[in-house]
């Protein structure tokens, strides 16, 4: 994408409050590389295939709230908005490798303090991307990105949808259904 900006964590990268995620992301990782089908089933809780880090945001009770340090090589760190803050809540499946917090994006999230991070002979020459998180919605928003690169490729949840609670990934425009939750699941 030749779009100049971030990308969001819990909201959109230019911060648009329709957009914000109502609810909690835990260990955000965007990756390049070749992902299998059934990485994209919300009920997995095995990590992903890709590779090449583009970004980890692995939260603690030491995460240092408005930033947010990358915890792969990339360094791609990120600033949370005032209104984030870190919660204890987390997903019960989670690895013991991962933080102890999540990221509460009820009112404001994080965007990357670097842009053109998917670009598009990035993307090509890896064989595609990868957005990954565990996600707890709280039932509420508009929008609600969850994973948000410059308004154009990310995962949402729509409140305007007429199936409550479908999560989407939304490519350029077009919407293709990755399965339901229900609002306080993980």
């Amino acid at each position: 994408d030749s779009l100049v900006r971030g990308i969001g964590i819990g909201q959109h990268p230019l911060g648009f409050a329709s957009d914000y995620f109502d609810g909690a992301v835990y260990e955000p990782r965007v990756s390049l590389g070749v992902v299998a089908v059934n990485d994209f089933l919300l009920e997995d809780a095995e990590p992903p295939s890709g590779t090449g880090d583009v970004l980890l945001y692995s939260f603690a009770n030491n995460t240092p709230l408005p930033t947010v340090p990358d915890s792969s090589s990339a360094g791609n760190d990120a600033t949370a908005g005032g209104a984030a803050s870190l919660s204890t809540d987390t997903p019960n499946s989670a690895p013991a490798s991962a933080g102890n917090r999540s990221l509460d994006t009820s009112g404001a999230g994080a965007v990357t303090d670097n842009a053109l991070l998917l670009e598009n002979e990035d993307i090509a020459a890896a064989g595609g991307f990868l957005m990954e998180c565990w996600f707890q919605w709280g039932g509420g928003g508009d929008v609600n990105s969850i994973i948000d690169y410059a308004g154009t490729e990310r995962i949402i949840i729509d409140t305007a949808n007429a199936t409550a609670g479908q999560v989407e990934l939304e490519m350029s425009g077009v919407r293709y259904p990755l399965g339901v939750t229900a609002a306080g699941d993980w």
